[in-house]
């Protein structure tokens, strides 16, 4: 499901879920933050995604997993143009444009959940920026809860760095975690992006290195998974996101 950022206070991201209703079934809400000095986010389409064992890429998909390279605009990622934001299929890719400063979004996969499990996405800054975007994981069935992995950069948009916010209601003013790391790569380049949960830990990485583990035992439950993006300062952020991919761990 689409989310978007709206200001409401100066440091805080709060998320507003409003309730969305599906083909043969109804998603409830409730109204958790994100993260700080990057705004609100109310709901927009969401449809069901059934993506195939085999991926485009032409590998074999563990058992209940779910992979999709975007271009196929038929897959259900949501689709919208809002005052603050619009999200679309563009030239094989999933495209968020960002349309104000501080302000974003993020999506959900509708249908897939996990407690220990793999997470991944390609994504970039095509234009503007520096903005921030990552995944978002640990979504509760109540979705009143959720964790955001994001990556941006500083001024000169050549060096990197990565935050773990976690909401549960109010968000803290720090991140469980932040950090630089010359692992990002700057700017419009592509980063991969993956998340491994297991147990009570959060292992992060980037670009096939690991970046840190953060061990968090308050949610549990099953999860949603999807993708986050947003700008800061500058308005018109285009960032693209590419091969989502989702697997439960044995």
């Amino acid at each position: 499901m689409v989310r978007r950022w709206v200001p409401i206070v100066l440091v805080l991201l709060l998320i507003a879920l409003t309730i969305v209703s599906l083909p043969g079934s109804v998603l409830g809400a409730a109204e958790p933050h994100l993260s700080p000095s990057r705004s609100n986010l109310a709901t927009a389409n969401q449809n069901a995604i059934y993506l195939p064992l085999i991926s485009r890429a032409h590998r074999v998909l563990p058992a209940g997993a779910i992979f999709d390279d975007f271009s196929d605009p038929s897959t259900g990622w949501p689709v919208a143009d809002e005052e603050e934001y619009a999200s679309d299929y563009v030239d094989g890719e999933y495209r968020f444009f960002v349309k104000q400063a501080n302000s974003g979004g993020y999506s959900f996969h509708p249908t897939f959940r996990c407690v220990d499990c793999d997470i991944q996405v390609d994504v970039r800054i095509a234009s503007g920026g520096p903005g921030i975007y990552g995944l978002s994981f640990g979504v509760t069935e109540a979705q009143d809860a959720a964790y955001l992995f994001g990556i941006g950069f500083d001024e000169t948009g050549q060096r990197g760095y990565y935050e773990l916010w976690k909401a549960i209601g109010d968000l803290p003013d720090d991140p469980l975690w932040s950090r630089a790391s010359e692992h990002i790569r700057p700017f419009q380049q592509t980063n991969r992006l993956r998340v491994r949960r297991v147990g009570t830990d959060i292992h992060l990485y980037a670009n096939d290195h690991y970046l840190g583990n953060i061990p968090d035992d308050e949610l549990v439950g099953l999860f949603g998974v999807g993708v986050a993006a947003g700008s800061e300062d500058t308005p018109n952020t285009d960032i693209r996101f590419d091969n989502f991919y989702a697997a439960p761990l044995d």
